[in-house]
């Protein structure tokens, strides 16, 4: 039973259910098969379609047969009921003169050997031909002549007087003289009929039957005495159309029959064969079938047996060579295809020799590299070449040992959890610090994958390292420069500003000299008990409040230009944003631009440096003013949001005349600007200076109305927050 091992233990590969492997007989036979039965399908359907047409030419010979003995009857009957007709208007019969009219019967021709009765309205013999009194009547054929006027044809009738059955041709007499509802019978021996049903006449291997409306037989090419006179149960008594359908014959046996009605009668002319003769087209060809398929198939079994025979045997002295060993020479056989296999075989040989030398040279040169496999318990099992260069350590000196231990290993989180994701995921990447043999750090980028059988079981892990020491020096020495780049940007931006920043100290340093002047004359008066000292303290006050004034515009100017400590703290953003916007806009109420600030209450602290943000601010505020020169309407709006979920945006907007397509195209590119005094880095730090600290700096514009550049920061995390809520405050 096959045990699913956990998840810790890596990915379980279900087992694979190998195919039943055959032989080439039964393959052989397989494909034959498939030939043959396609064939074998044809010859069936060929078959089928064989005894199709001979039964239906057995059904049309007997439909045509069938018609045609109902056409020869209704002829037959139609010439009966005129000499009825004839009879029936005889004047000797209208007058009541019987002896005359039999008389007058006895001459005339009466064909079929018919006999002449005429019978009252109460049904009693009037004239009788041959005085055959006892001839039985047929009243429901007599009832419907009277009623219609028209002709009727009986059924069966019997005879009393030892001659055969007969049917009746009755006509209605008309009413003259002493004729009342007399009717008029021609009484013709059923054996007439049996002349139309001549064996002759009939298709060989049929029988031809006449039965009347009530489905008795009134005559039958074949065994007419024996059957004469009976009612099968099997015949319906009247076929309203020629038909073909299956039935019992009156011995029982099943038949196919041909029906037509006969309309003058009412009767039913049937032809029909034994159901045997019938099928015996398709046994036949069910025989002849049967033994021609037997044929092929066992002949395709004698061929697959020889073939298989014949390829096996070669493939067999192969197998054993390849078995054998990689020195057996191959068999040169009669099969072609197996030669060709024998030949592959022989380059897969050479290709797997080719192959273990590629494999032994790829891990010589994978010694190279800088690689360490480990037990899972932390020993050394690999110590490559390259790591013996990478750390001073030889293979001899570090073998068995905990590679933890000989390189001093400082992890960026607890190796507890660094092994619990190695077990969950297979795998770790991340960068570590090691010491060198001589005690020199490095920094190596790690990426650790954990080797299992298959059964899941950790085995080792390999650890590939590469030395990243020297860029990470070179990145630190990058963000230095970095950083001396943003203060020569805030040196030469305060640059731009520093007549307007003299001017606003100024004005508080000349209304304190004022302040203080007047507050001297006053402490005279009051010396000299001119006034009182409430006067003299207010002028005090006034002197220094211009004093903390200007002291606070320094103080502004001095943390903006001081160097950024790389330090990030919780930070109140409205509190860096507002001192930002007045450090920018020193000087510009003299250009006419008004500020419309609008800070949202509330905002959570931020985890940024302050000095960096307020350069982006400063930056994006002084473009915005430089961008308004020659507006009509200049209106600076910065404002303040929260960005849900977790970010808060600064947005800066200016009603300029909006950012050109050529000027867009490089709108971040360093050094490219459209003022004569800018140097063209302002957007470019303000946008690093943001995306360093995980947000993200947008623009839009529209010409003639003026851009609005704005940038998020994300909000600090739950522990941080509790660091900022003094500046939250702000």
């Amino acid at each position: 039973m096959t045990t699913k091992p956990s998840s810790a233990d890596g990915p379980w590969i279900a087992p694979v259910d190998r195919p039943r492997a055959r032989s080439i007989a039964w393959h052989l036979g397989l494909l034959c098969a498939g030939m043959l039965l396609p064939l074998l399908a044809l010859m069936a359907v060929l078959l089928v379609e064989v005894v199709t047409d001979q039964r239906s030419r057995h059904e049309e010979v007997a439909r045509n047969s069938a018609t045609r003995i109902a056409r020869a009857l209704d002829r037959g009957l139609v010439a009966l009921g005129a000499m009825a007709d004839v009879l029936a208007t005889s004047d000797h019969l209208l007058a009541g003169d019987f002896d005359a009219f039999r008389a007058r019967v006895q001459q005339l021709p009466r064909g079929a050997e018919a006999e002449v009765v005429v019978r009252d309205a109460y049904g009693r013999v009037l004239v009788d031909s041959e005085n055959l009194l006892s001839v039985e009547e047929d009243v429901t054929a007599a009832e419907q002549a009277r009623a219609s006027g028209r002709m009727r044809v009986s059924g069966y009738l019997t005879t009393g007087a030892g001659t055969g059955p007969v049917f009746a041709v009755t006509v209605p007499v008309p009413d003259a003289g002493l004729a009342r509802g007399w009717l008029l019978s021609l009484h013709v021996p059923l054996s007439a009929l049996g002349k139309l049903l001549a064996p002759e006449d009939v298709p060989a291997g049929m029988t031809a039957t006449i039965t009347a409306r009530d489905g008795t037989i009134l005559a039958r090419s074949r065994d007419a005495a024996r059957h004469v006179g009976t009612r099968p149960m099997h015949v319906r008594p009247r076929a309203d159309a020629t038909e073909w359908r299956q039935g019992i014959d009156a011995d029982g046996l099943p038949i196919v029959l041909a029906s037509t009605p006969v309309e003058v009668a009412g009767w039913t002319a049937w032809v029909f064969l034994p159901e045997t003769v019938f099928a015996a087209p398709l046994r036949r060809s069910l025989l002849i079938g049967s033994v021609l398929s037997l044929s092929v198939a066992g002949l395709a079994i004698l061929l697959a047996t020889t073939f298989a025979q014949r390829i096996s045997q070669p493939l067999s002295m192969l197998s054993t060579a390849v078995m054998n060993g990689n020195d057996t020479p191959l068999p040169v056989t009669r099969v072609q295809e197996c030669n060709a296999l024998a030949q592959a075989f022989k380059a897969a040989r050479a290709e797997t020799r080719k192959h273990v030398r590629t494999q032994d040279q790829l891990l010589a040169t994978l010694d190279f590299a800088q690689i360490i496999v480990r037990a899972p318990d932390g020993r050394i099992m690999v110590w490559t070449s390259g790591m013996e260069r990478l750390t001073g350590w030889s293979r001899s000196e570090v073998a068995g040992r905990s590679s933890h231990e000989v390189l001093r290993t400082e992890f960026p989180t607890s190796p507890a959890a660094i092994e619990e994701e190695l077990l969950a995921q297979g795998e770790w990447q991340g960068e570590l610090s090691y010491r060198r043999r001589d005690g020199a750090p490095i920094v190596v980028a790690s990426h650790w994958a954990l080797h299992r059988d298959d059964g899941g079981k950790a085995l080792a892990v390999v650890e590939a390292c590469t030395d990243v020491t020297a860029l990470r020096e070179a990145e630190h020495r990058l963000r230095e420069a970095q950083a001396d780049l943003r203060h020569v940007a805030r040196l030469n931006e305060m640059g731009a500003v520093a007549a307007a920043l003299a001017h606003e100290v100024s004005q508080p340093l000349t209304a304190a000299s004022s302040f203080a002047e007047a507050a001297l004359r006053l402490l005279d008066q009051a010396q000299q008990g001119e006034m009182e000292l409430g006067e003299a303290r207010e002028a005090m006050q006034e002197a220094a409040d211009q004093a903390v004034f200007a002291g606070r515009v320094v103080r502004r100017l001095r943390d903006f230009l001081s160097a950024s400590g790389q330090d990030r703290a919780a930070v109140g953003l409205n509190h860096v944003v507002r001192e930002a916007v007045a450090l920018a806009l020193a000087g510009s109420v003299k250009q006419g631009v008004s500020l419309n600030l609008s800070l949202a209450p509330g905002l959570p602290p931020v985890q940024a440096d302050a000095v960096q943000i307020q350069q982006a601010v400063v930056n994006l505020t002084r473009n915005a003013v430089a961008a308004m020169a020659g507006a009509a309407t200049r209106v600076l709006s910065v404002s303040t949001e929260l960005a849900p979920p977790d970010a808060v945006v600064v947005r800066i907007a200016d009603t300029g005349l909006g950012i050109s397509d050529e000027v867009a195209a490089t709108l971040f590119t360093p050094f490219a600007t459209t003022r004569r005094e800018g140097m063209g880095i302002g957007l470019s730090i303000s946008r690093t200076i943001v995306e360093e600290h995980g947000g993200l700096l947008s623009w839009s514009s529209e010409p003639g109305e003026g851009s609005t550049f704005w940038f998020t920061l994300p909000m600090c995390q739950a522990n941080e927050a509790k660091e900022g809520e003094a500046l939250h405050a702000k």
